[in-house]
């Protein structure tokens, strides 16, 4: 008998956050510059601009009328041009309450920004790895920085039915179960040493408290990438050793990174007589591909309209890997374009279990991702947090302006007989047999394009998703 050892790595998140500025003449009058008695966008990069400058103070810039020119002004001319909340307005963090399961609308969210991810990144006929959660717990640091309309973009984005005191209380939950030995998640802030600013001391207490952060405060210099990269490959067990090549631009504030490693083994080790060598993959474009294929008998057989599946469990039974196939005259990407957070926990759940005998198998295959997810997220409803209307001014001790300048997430997986290897890095970077009678008979052998997750079974949660299109097309550029 060969040992099957599945060892799935994945999942790091990096958020880096820089101030970025615009260059336009600072002389302008506020409320004036584009002759309109209305203040628009233009007075808000006159005034950034004239505040950077350092020039000596001018009335005509105090637009919160206290005798200093600074970026309280600035803020409150934002919150007027972009309607923003009050301070008042936005959730004002609390301590930790324990919860003892996901709330259910919190669920929802979570398999809908899964699904719509998934959606936005499968291109025809190439394959595809990534990590939804670990995509959601990077973003979710940010939101206890985020103030006025960005945080009410991440919130419609991610937790959009609950408050954001329940998106905490929920995510410590989250985390908590997730983090095993099986899979491990880990999160770090990483801030530039400055005499002029610092960590925000709410923001520091409750990634601490609700995502476990590490905080490291250091010069952003060559050690600063040598220690970043270390971090990275000590949580990933060595599978993804690298997410900084250059030394930080001068913009560059702040990284959050968030890792997440899977490392399993299947329920039941594949026999060598349940391997073939020689077996066929029928990709989307129609050519036959040689691969091992592997067979095995399972459990739990699922099924929709449109597709059928199956669940096959790693050791211990709280992660299960979950294969979608497609009705043959129906293309992965159809079977996307259908699909939402309802209808995946539709399939997850509709489980025959008893009565029947269900024959699967899985082709040995190497799939590498390389994302830009920068419209991606926009196209989400994440946009103020790309653009100088940014308000991440919960993170740091000064007023420092900080938006998201580039996205980004590389991601790999290898399946074969000797086990599964997979990896992600999200990169945000913020400048700033025969049959007896009665006993229904199952084949679902992913021998043509498919879908697949990894699957917390407690929490019905995919952890990591792609998609399957051809055998030998490794890259996803």
């Amino acid at each position: 008998m060969l040992k099957r050892k599945l060892a799935m790595i994945l999942a790091l998140s990096t958020l880096m956050a820089t101030v970025g500025t615009i260059n336009i003449n600072a002389d302008d009058t506020i409320g004036n510059s584009s002759q309109e008695d209305i203040p628009s966008i233009i007075d808000v990069i006159n005034l950034k601009n004239y505040i950077l400058s350092g020039e000596q103070y001018a009335s005509k810039y105090d637009y919160n009328q206290d005798g200093d020119v600074d970026y309280t002004d600035l803020m409150s001319l934002k919150k007027e041009i972009f309607n923003e909340p009050n301070s008042s307005d936005t959730q004002v963090m609390t301590e930790v309450t324990e919860v003892d399961t996901l709330n259910q609308d919190m669920k929802a969210n979570i398999l809908d920004f899964s699904i719509d991810f998934l959606k936005r990144q499968v291109e025809e006929d190439e394959n595809a790895i990534l990590s939804p959660q670990s995509l959601y717990f990077a973003l979710g640091m940010t939101v206890n920085g985020a103030k006025g309309i960005t945080q009410k973009e991440l919130k419609d984005v991610l937790y959009k039915d609950v408050s954001t005191e329940e998106f905490n209380n929920n995510i410590s939950y989250l985390i908590n179960q997730t983090d095993t030995d099986v899979c491990k998640i880990a999160n770090s802030i990483w801030v530039r040493e400055s005499d002029d600013f610092g960590l925000n001391e709410d923001f520091q207490n409750y990634s601490e408290k609700y995502f476990k952060s590490e905080i490291y405060q250091q010069p952003f210099d060559s050690i600063l990438v040598s220690d970043v990269n270390n971090w990275v490959d000590e949580h990933t067990d060595g599978m993804i050793d690298k997410v900084l090549d250059d030394v930080p631009s001068e913009q560059t504030i702040m990284y959050l990174i968030n890792a997440i490693c899977f490392e399993g083994k299947w329920e039941q080790e594949y026999d060598e007589y349940s391997i073939n060598e020689n077996g066929i993959f029928t990709n989307s474009k129609g050519e036959q591909q040689e691969v091992a294929m592997l067979y095995s008998q399972e459990d739990v057989y699922l099924s929709d309209d449109n597709a059928q599946g199956f669940l096959k469990y790693y050791d211990g039974g709280k992660y299960a890997f979950m294969g979608i196939l497609p009705n043959s005259d129906i293309s992965v990407e159809e079977y996307l374009s259908n699909l939402d957070g309802e209808s995946f926990a539709y399939l997850y759940n509709n489980q025959v279990t008893e009565n029947m005998e269900l024959n699967v198998s899985i082709p040995e295959f190497t799939i590498k991702s390389d994302y830009l997810l920068n419209d991606t997220l926009q196209d989400m409803g994440i946009n103020s947090a790309f653009n100088y209307s940014a308000d991440f001014s919960g993170m740091l001790t000064k007023n420092i302006e900080m938006y998201i300048s580039k996205v980004i997430q590389k991601a790999y997986i290898q399946v074969d007989r000797n086990g599964t290897k997979a990896a992600a890095v999200t990169v945000i970077t913020n400048e700033c047999c025969c049959v007896p009678e009665g006993i229904q008979y199952y084949n679902v052998y992913l021998n043509r394009p498919f879908i697949y997750a990894i699957v917390d079974t407690d929490t019905e949660l995919p952890v990591f998703m792609g998609v399957v299109n051809s055998i030998d097309s490794q890259d996803t550029e």
